[in-house]
């Protein structure tokens, strides 16, 4: 902002402009500056966070991941926030089918990319203030998925470089973030292996019983095993 130095002299602070002309009385250069006000840019940060750190298990056999996403205005002036996007773990046989953002569903950018989805184009923010994105990611398990496939995503690890090497992993990202904000972007959660069951009835006799009434029992043992 723009403050003086004294009633009469030029200010101390502000973006101040001089000019000078030379010849010109000393009494009559009071006016010869004039100061604008800069105000500081805004400043952003989103952050992730998984609702849950295990995936749900849905009905129809796929999987739900739900995350926050929250950008906030961390500096001293209103503003726009850029595009928040969100990149989801994407496996060769277990991968993200669909995507939802405050329960409106949206489409990946590329097929080429399908894990990549726009979250926000951007809105305004007040100092202090948030604006909360609920995010849904349907993971879709194919029948052929391997062991290996299931492994990668069973736990949350960290690589050396702090970044996730295994789990279903999601990254958000916002354009113009302010710098050295990144490491609350990415979060993590686990995706259980599908149960699978298998049943099996065996008859304790070859032959039925004959009761005395005339009636026949059958014995069966049956066996539902978890496979």
């Amino acid at each position: 902002k723009c403050e003086p130095a004294s009633q009469d002299g030029p200010s101390k602070t502000g973006a101040v402009n001089v000019v000078q002309l030379v010849g010109e009385r000393e009494d009559l250069n009071f006016d010869n500056d004039d100061c604008v006000e800069i105000p500081q840019q805004p400043q952003f940060n989103v952050k992730k966070e998984a609702v849950e750190k295990e995936a749900e298990l849905l009905p129809n056999g796929s999987y739900r991941a739900s995350y926050t996403i929250t950008v906030e205005n961390i500096g001293q002036t209103p503003g726009r926030f850029g595009s928040v996007s969100d990149k989801a773990y994407t496996g060769p046989r277990i991968s993200p089918s669909s995507f939802r953002v405050n329960g409106r569903e949206v489409r990946p950018v590329s097929i080429h990319d399908p894990g990549y989805f726009i979250v926000s184009t951007g809105g305004n923010l007040q100092p202090g203030k948030t604006a909360v994105f609920d995010v849904e990611v349907i993971y879709t398990v194919q029948n052929d998925a391997t062991d290996e496939d299931w492994d990668k995503v069973a736990k949350c690890e960290l690589g050396e470089d702090g970044k996730y090497k295994s789990g279903a992993h999601n990254t958000a990202a916002l354009r113009d973030e302010a710098p050295g904000l990144e490491d609350d972007n990415s979060d993590c959660v686990v995706i259980k292996r599908t149960p699978t069951f298998e049943v099996k009835k065996e008859a304790a006799d070859a032959v039925a019983t004959r009761n005395e009434d005339g009636s026949y029992t059958a014995n069966y043992t049956i066996t539902v095993e978890n496979t």
